[in-house]
């Protein structure tokens, strides 16, 4: 039988920085679902396939994955608050100007680096490391709350993106989603 090992209780500054971090992940993970919802809006303003969108969307989660391993890599020497202030100035840039795209390859080059490597790469991975070091006693439910971030992601913007491409336009949404998620995530970069 194991014996339950005594564990220090977290610091109050850690449920701050968990919060800071689950922020950032929901505004993150939400760049994407931003050509994911608006794919046929997308694809009929330029008479593209819908492939186009949609290979914008993969490239943008390859590109996360890609770019976790090594900016992960590079979290553990500089710190995570410049890679956290660095992922979301990339993705809310990535986002902003997607708004003034007019070719299939600048769709790609927005999502895939921007808003995939340098973006979300910089975001998940990452950030679960950086939150499992905060906490002692609570690791494992500060761990699932971080990991729920993506799926809230998914139900706070879908019904979000999808009312105001009906209302405001595809451009015009992008364009105010990377200033609400700059505006929102610099702060909480400065946090980290």
């Amino acid at each position: 039988m194991q014996r339950a090992r005594s564990l220090a209780p977290d610091p109050p500054i850690a449920w701050v920085v968990l919060g800071a971090c689950l922020i950032m992940l929901v505004m993150g993970q939400g760049s994407l679902y931003l050509v994911t919802v608006s794919l046929t809006t997308l694809a009929d303003a330029f008479d593209w396939p819908r492939q186009v969108p949609s290979l914008a969307y993969a490239l943008g989660s390859f590109g996360a994955g890609v770019g976790a391993i090594y900016i992960a890599r590079l979290s553990e020497r500089v710190g995570m608050g410049w890679i956290a202030l660095g992922g979301a100035v990339s993705c809310s840039t990535g986002v902003m100007l997607t708004s003034r795209i007019e070719t299939p390859i600048e769709l790609y080059l927005t999502y895939g680096i921007l808003v995939g490597v340098l973006g979300n790469g910089a975001l998940f991975a990452p950030i679960v490391a950086y939150v499992s070091r905060w906490f002692e006693r609570h690791r494992g439910l500060s761990l699932g709350i971080i990991g729920s971030g993506v799926s809230l992601a998914g139900v706070i913007w879908p019904p979000v993106i999808g009312y105001l491409n009906e209302t405001v336009g595809w451009r015009t949404m992008f364009l105010w989603y990377g200033i609400l998620s700059m505006a929102l995530m610099l702060p909480m970069s400065v946090i980290l």
